[in-house]
């Protein structure tokens, strides 16, 4: 018997559908122009068919309403949403990133943290590593790729001492949750491999044509990413304290055994992936230590390392057989969510372009609101609402919606007071976090999907953490930033 589709549904569709179009005819306010009524139109739209409908289809359906768009040709939407630079530069990430998952390189440097000496000494120990492993392969991997090395992983562990995922036992929630915040956060950490903090990249072009650069991301997000990881972990330790005692039956050489000898492409994977994050964070960390050749490493794109890598890796034989082979790493490409994150970005584009005038009517709408807000107030306004959005919708929606509020009023009420680019990093931060419900994020559905968590506490846990974040952008990321950037 098929599926019916509920009443609901089909108006939600009829709502989002509605958005998309008849801006595009309804007279827009005054000092907006017809197509940046429409544009507002489609992501109004698309959030409502995102929540309804799922990220399939309606990410389509973006892309065509943003054809009709006045002044909007069918090349113009093309280029910035498929062709657009971060998206093309994502698929290669994912292609690289499966050289570490594919060939067992991600789950032996897993296995090797859960197993070690430090693992074995307490079951709290055993926690903190695998915390800290997932920390580490979640910060050159994105979190959908590692939920699938990881989550296996953390099942094997709990089976192993007698759980089930109806016991929804405490201990199954701290991995479970666990893993989502210490995902999430390393996530927001970089851009590397991880689509969300792309989006922000992509933002601040579209708002102020301007470039992040790697490395100046980097030394504002990781910090962050690594004290909420601590933090989260001295929540559960101190305040939840819940009993993980049973861990103590966990059998460590049983997971060290299901890990053979390390093999030659696994090191090679390896290296190839060290010497790209290298290369990516060269144009930005060579102008404080190699200042005379800055110019030539800021003449690096994006995309050159993966792709120079995945060549390499497709004629360097091993045993008979490429290290990586392009059709293995074409294979790899999860292309529904290239298409979600091609319109998502291709969207983010049009709000942020100064010819359709989105950014100069909000700053002229929401100015009078913010006349009198400091600007340190306003930075937390737009970081909590982020941070609390995101726990409750996808992340990439959250970050367009919050960076439409908070960048035209950074470019114009706070001109001068506020750096854009810091805007963007502390709203990025923010938006990367969605750990709380199912809807929040692709690895958030799969780990509740499976059923091993308890709901409420992971609301409960997952609600505070964000309210601890938030406190943690604002105290270090916005000092970081203030001395990095200025």
């Amino acid at each position: 018997m098929q599926n019916k589709v509920s009443t609901g549904k089909w108006v939600a569709l009829v709502v989002g559908l509605c958005f998309m179009f008849l801006t595009g005819i309804i007279a827009p306010p005054a000092g907006l122009s017809q197509a940046g009524l429409q544009v507002l139109g489609i992501l109004i739209g698309a959030i409502i068919l995102f929540l309804s409908w799922g990220t399939g289809w309606p990410s389509m359906m973006i892309v065509f309403a943003l054809m009709t768009v006045p002044g909007l040709t069918a090349a113009k939407v093309t280029q910035a949403t498929f062709g657009n630079n971060t998206a093309v530069f994502l698929v290669f990430c994912m292609m690289l990133a499966a050289t570490l998952t594919k060939s067992g390189a991600a789950r032996r440097i897993a296995v090797w943290f859960l197993t070690n000496k430090l693992s074995r000494k307490s079951p709290w120990w055993t926690v903190a590593m695998f915390l800290i492993a997932n920390f580490i392969l979640n910060t050159v991997l994105s979190s959908a790729a590692t939920v699938f090395v990881m989550l296996p992983i953390a099942i094997e562990i709990l089976e192993s001492v007698g759980l089930k995922k109806e016991d929804h036992d405490a201990v199954s929630v701290v991995l479970m949750l666990g893993f989502l915040v210490t995902a999430l956060t390393a996530n927001a950490g970089n851009p590397i491999s991880h689509a969300t903090t792309l989006q922000g990249f992509n933002a601040l072009k579209a708002y102020t044509e301007q470039t992040m650069d790697f490395f100046t991301y980097f030394i504002i997000g990781t910090p962050v990413a690594i004290v909420t990881s601590l933090v989260f972990f001295a929540v559960v330790k101190f305040i939840w304290r819940p009993d993980v005692s049973l861990l103590k039956n966990f059998d460590y050489d049983a997971l060290a055994a299901t890990v053979g000898p390390q093999t030659k492409k696994e090191k090679i994977s390896v290296w190839f992936y060290i010497i790209c994050v290298i290369l990516w964070m060269m144009p930005g960390l060579s102008k404080y230590i190699l200042p005379s050749a800055a110019p030539f490493f800021g003449k690096i794109i994006d995309c050159l390392p993966p792709l120079a890598a995945l060549f390499l890796m497709n004629f360097i034989k091993v045993d008979g057989e490429p290290v990586m082979a392009w059709k293995d790493a074409v294979a790899s490409v999860n292309w529904p969510s290239y298409m979600f994150i091609a319109a998502i970005m291709g969207l983010g584009s049009f709000m942020g372009n100064a010819d359709i005038g989105i950014p100069a009517w909000m700053s002229s709408v929401l100015g009078p609101v913010f006349s009198n807000v400091s600007p340190f107030v306003f930075l937390l306004a737009m970081v909590l609402v982020a941070d609390l959005l995101t726990n409750f919708t996808s992340n990439v929606v959250t970050l367009n919606v919050v960076m439409a509020i908070g960048m035209p009023l950074a470019l114009g009420v706070y001109a001068g007071k506020v750096s854009p680019v810091l805007t963007c990093i502390l709203i990025t931060l923010a938006a990367n976090n969605g750990w709380t419900t199912a809807p929040a994020n692709p690895s958030a559905a799969v780990i509740y999907g499976y059923g091993w968590v308890d709901d409420k506490t992971m609301l409960k846990y997952g609600l505070l953490t964000a309210a601890l974040h938030v406190v943690l952008t604002m105290t270090l990321g916005y000092a970081l930033g203030s001395a990095v950037i200025g």
